[in-house]
């Protein structure tokens, strides 16, 4: 038996697709191995509640958060706060994990595994930020130079590597990771949601993600702009919430889009919101993953995507995709996508099916099995 104790601190107070896998690995473990007791260590009342269901019935630890706002005081204050809270340590076996590899997850992480008996440390990284496109500028600075930092920690003191794509994996070998690695998947959660006939369809377009730029936002009010000067009873969906919300909600009433930011929504609510989209649109630039990419699949929705590299072991050619940041290619793609389901919905209804059988494979308890075995267990990957 050993103590599991999980940091995931919740930095924006929007969700995070890194953040829902983790939260639904540890609902796993608590749910089919209570011999384990395992622990959510975070900031008190940094907005977990709101946005990850399983954070009220997972035991927490918490400890008060800081004022500071700006990650390059937060981080380490949070870091150093998470340091000093008392936790029920195992006398024998105990199991650190840091939900991230930013410095207030790894820093007490490593420092509490100093001094637990038997302790194993574990993180899960699921993107490298300085290999992602990203803007110059001082938060893009700030942003690597964090990242390195927590990189040499992780690189001489953690145990145990998780990610879900092969990319992050690579450039964890180039520079000099040794540990063992578990190439995993995100999962989708359970939902009720089935896919519609296309006729039953009152939404043009959905997105669904954190309101941040590099998530594509404006590259998605671009396409709205542009197809519902063509299409008749145009309808959009955005779902989530973010740093740029009222902004975006500025640039909707002034430009007329006839786009509803619907923010955040329970689960039974996003699946529905996706099911009733004829497609799905991803303009991101960077991704772990994709886990709303795969929740619309689940319901048998198309997706659009830019084409980025991580969509390519989960999705395959179950995705279309134009090149990365060509809004031109991007408007044109989704007005050919939906001229020709408006034409034969025959077609579209066998893909539909399709891709609710393919998105099967995204089932959380194979998922979070194989990751529990390699956290516990004296396994390498």
């Amino acid at each position: 038996m050993s103590h599991i104790f999980v940091y995931r601190n919740c930095f924006t107070g929007d969700v995070s697709g890194g953040d829902m896998h983790i939260g639904g690995v540890c609902d796993w473990i608590d749910t089919h191995h209570p011999e384990h007791p395992l622990y959510l260590v975070h900031a008190q009342g940094d907005g977990q509640e709101r946005a990850y269901r399983e954070t009220n019935v997972l035991r927490q630890l918490t400890y008060p958060d800081t004022t500071a706002k700006n990650p390059a005081v937060m981080y380490p204050a949070r870091a150093m706060k998470g340091m000093r809270l008392a936790l029920p340590w195992h006398q024998a076996s105990n199991i650190f994990i840091a939900g991230s590899h930013f410095l207030p997850d790894v820093w007490p992480a490593l420092g509490q595994g100093r001094k637990a008996p038997g302790a194993v440390r574990a993180v899960y990284i699921h993107h490298i930020v300085q290999d992602m496109p990203r803007p110059g500028g001082i938060n893009t600075l700030l942003a690597n130079a964090q990242e390195q930092f927590c990189f040499n920690l992780i690189k001489h003191d953690f145990d145990k590597i998780i990610t879900v794509n092969q990319q992050v994996i690579d450039g964890l070998r180039r520079r000099g990771f040794t540990q063992p690695m578990l190439l995993s998947d995100n999962f989708i959660n359970e939902h009720r949601s089935r896919p519609r006939l296309y006729a039953r369809k009152d939404i043009t377009l959905a997105f669904c993600g954190r309101l941040v730029p590099q998530k594509g936002v404006d590259d998605f009010l671009a396409v709205c702009e542009a197809l519902q000067a063509r299409i008749s009873g145009f309808r959009a969906v955005m779902i989530g919430g973010g740093p740029e919300e009222a902004r975006l909600q500025k640039e909707i009433e002034t430009r007329q889009l006839q786009v509803e930011l619907a923010g955040f929504v329970p689960e039974d609510r996003k699946f529905d919101l996706l099911a009733r989209a004829k497609l799905f649109v991803m303009p991101s630039i960077e991704e772990g993953w994709g886990i709303a990419v795969a929740e619309s699949l689940s319901v048998g929705t198309p997706v659009l995507a830019y084409a980025l590299e991580v969509y390519k072991a989960p999705f395959g050619d179950m995705v279309h995709t134009v090149p990365l940041s060509n809004t031109k290619r991007l408007i044109q793609k989704a007005a050919d996508l939906l001229a020709g389901y408006e034409r034969d919905p025959a077609p579209y209804h066998v893909l539909q099916d399709a891709l609710v059988q393919y998105a099967k494979r995204f089932d959380r308890d194979a998922i979070a099995a194989k990751e529990f075995e390699f956290l516990i267990g004296d396994v390498h990957a």
